[in-house]
């Protein structure tokens, strides 16, 4: 039975480490079966024993409560409180990747399981850049394939970092890694548009020359880099464009004018830390942010978000400083636990808190599915096996002996180790005395806990699986719900798709004058007058301005609709819809596509989604669409914009964005 459990516990983390890089719906469902085989498994003893010692594992759990105590203070219902704490759930996947990744072989698979779907990703990357097949979700000017650009940046970055550190130690394979290493480094550099790859790729590279050799190699890395980015900002377009938009957002954000992602970033970031300073020390609760950020958003007739692109303020509105700190706190406890791990795994766990460090500032990734489980997933596999004997009572943090997931060979006993780290008699990270006054603090919270009575401790951990039962049951019954917030009644959108359908002849043929831009349906189809009023706006990067415009492929387009919304539904909720038609050249069909929130998807009609949503209309409104280089394809496109009322009432745009993209 033992052996039937190991292999079902290795297959499974094979089987997650490649599909978290490829496919959120999987990942969601090997998860919990990766939780159901362990509760079969049994030996509750043990695996209690080694999450009791784990010191990564009390910090996680210490901040995950912390986000169960928002629960009891949030301004929003419990079901929009509990929707945000199951984005989070990947910090309790830290207690079931430790538990997984146990042993050298598990380790092991996991890891390479991760690097083949990035080889993989790489591979189609690449053939869809030579070839122009549309094989992903990119173009083949930017490339991406089962991820947006941003998170297929960031996880290309840390996979050539790890494959960087292959290389370094292990000279088996070192030409091919190399050649991996380079092929990955020109894609995110050359091929990619995401910024966040940018960012991390770089600190990775000062992260490693400082590994290496020390602050001489911080020094030579410096100037290298310096040399490199210039050489690849003059030649590489994709990157060029990124860093100008940041130049040009930032000086647009100091003259007044938030028309670009900078900009809006600025103003996300400026914005939640006034939230922040209002209730500093325990923040606003779970679930929170949106809620605030609409109210201050409706007051300063600003655009409102439901995420300000940076886990730390978003952890601060929500659980102020409480949160942040536990959060930092982690971070820490697990950049000092790597000091007792071997050289090769130390170096790329320390690279995996460095990406999560920087990347959090520009992104909120513990919120993002793909990112957070991978977070969690390299988090099990790299202090997997920490400390050293889990299982004895006598146990203390000390170092690795080098058997582990990627090595056997012990810190220290390198040619090319940077230091001595990982030798005997090094304190424990946690031990008393290390640190700041605030480090030491937590460690002795974190020591009473480890020291409870038996009896609390089964129960403690007990009311944690039961968190996570709990946050699957949840999760299912989202999936399987018929409506939701963003979620449009399949009868209104059926409506939609037809009246879309039919724009070209009678709605807009009859359109003279001052008629009105825009209809009303119900759910049942009736149609009725209203009063709002939809104006569309193209800007292109060669001048053009307006509507029904034929563009150039090679411009840059700006989409959005000003409305000025009906009176009699001025301060009523409203869920906005954007729906796009493509025509190719060649008059094959119309594809049709749908954005939801700010992602865009293939439309199935059956699970129309918001775009956005004002829980109050204003008098006014300004729908962002898109922002961004042109289609990459020659073609018609139209774009409908709406809004739908929480009575199903559909307020239809009859004057659709209209655009002729030519070579």
């Amino acid at each position: 039975m033992t052996a039937f459990f190991d292999t079902a516990r290795r297959s499974l983390a094979v089987l997650i480490g490649f599909s978290i890089p490829i496919s959120v719906a999987l990942t969601n469902i090997l998860c919990p079966l990766a939780l159901l085989l362990m509760l079969a498994e049994g030996q509750y003893k043990q695996k209690f024993s080694t999450l009791r010692r784990h010191p990564i594992v009390a910090a996680a759990v210490l901040l995950f409560a912390v986000m169960v105590l928002g629960f009891f203070y949030t301004p929003v219902s419990f079901l929009e409180a509990g929707r945000i704490l199951d984005k989070y759930r990947e910090f309790l996947y830290i207690l079931l990747f430790i538990l997984i990744f146990r042993d050298n072989t598990t380790r092991q698979w996991g890891f390479y399981a991760f690097l083949s779907a990035m080889g993989v990703t790489l591979f189609l990357s690449y053939l869809m850049a030579i070839t122009g097949w549309q094989i992903g979700k990119g173009t083949p000017e930017n490339p991406f394939i089962f991820k947006n650009y941003i998170t297929q940046g960031l996880l290309m970055a840390l996979a050539a970092y790890f494959v960087t550190v292959q290389a370094w130690h292990e000279s088996r394979w070192r030409w091919l890694r190399g050649i991996v290493v380079v092929l990955a480094i020109y894609n995110i550099v050359f091929l990619s548009e995401g910024r966040t790859g940018y960012l991390v790729l770089f600190c990775l590279i000062f992260l490693f020359s400082y590994q290496t050799y020390r602050f001489r190699g911080v020094i030579v890395g410096s100037l290298l880099l310096a040399i490199i980015g210039v050489l690849v900002y003059e030649y590489s377009d994709a990157l060029r464009q990124r860093v100008d938009n940041v130049s040009e957002g930032v000086q647009d954000y100091q003259q007044g004018e938030i028309k670009s992602s900078i900009g809006m970033r600025i103003e996300f970031n400026k914005n939640s830390l006034v939230l922040f300073a209002e209730k500093p020390f325990f923040g606003y609760g779970t679930g929170s942010f949106s809620y605030q950020y609409k109210k201050l958003a409706e007051i300063q007739r600003i655009r409102p978000t439901t995420n300000p692109h940076n886990e730390y303020l978003m952890m601060a509105v929500q659980w102020g400083l409480l949160g942040v700190g536990i959060f930092v706190f982690l971070l820490y406890v697990m950049w000092r636990a790597a000091g007792y791990l071997d050289t090769q795994t130390a170096m790329m766990a320390e690279g995996l808190v460095l990406t999560i460090a920087v990347g959090c500032l520009v992104n909120s990734l513990w919120l993002d599915s793909t990112e957070g489980h991978l977070f969690a997933y390299l988090i099990g596999i790299f202090y997997g096996k920490f400390p050293l004997n889990p299982f004895s009572r006598n146990t203390a943090l000390n170092p690795v002996s080098g058997n582990t997931a990627l090595n056997s060979v012990s810190r220290g006993n390198l040619p090319d180790a940077p230091v001595e780290r990982g030798q005997g008699g090094v304190d424990s990270p946690l031990e008393k005395g290390q640190g700041s006054v605030w480090v030491s603090y937590f460690s002795v919270v974190l020591k009473k806990l480890l020291e409870m009575k038996k009896t609390y401790q089964k129960a403690f951990f007990a009311v944690i699986i039961v968190i996570m039962l709990a946050l699957i049951a949840y999760r299912s019954y989202l999936i399987l719900r018929t409506d939701g917030p963003h979620r449009i009644n399949q009868q209104v959108a059926l409506v939609m798709k037809v009246a879309t359908a039919m724009m070209n002849t009678p709605i807009v043929a009859h359109r003279e004058g001052n008629a009105p831009t825009a209809i009303a349906f119900d759910s049942k189809g009736s149609v009725s007058s209203v009063e709002t009023q939809f104006q569309s706006v193209v800007k292109t990067s060669s001048g053009l301005s307006g509507n029904h415009l034929t563009v150039p492929l090679s411009d840059k387009i700006t989409v959005s609709t000003l409305m000025k919304v009906d009176p009699r539904h001025v301060g009523k909720k409203a869920r906005f819809v954007v729906m796009v038609s493509y025509q190719a050249a060649d008059g094959t069909p119309a594809v049709f596509f749908q954005r939801s929130g700010d992602a865009w998807g293939n439309l199935d009609i059956g699970k129309l989604k918001a775009a956005q949503i004002y829980s109050q209309l204003p008098e006014r409104v300004e729908v962002p669409i898109y922002e961004g280089n042109s289609l990459g394809v020659a073609g018609k496109v139209s774009i409908f914009v709406a809004y739908v009322l929480d009575n199903n009432s559909l307020i239809l745009s009859v004057d659709p964005v209209r655009l002729v993209f030519v070579e």
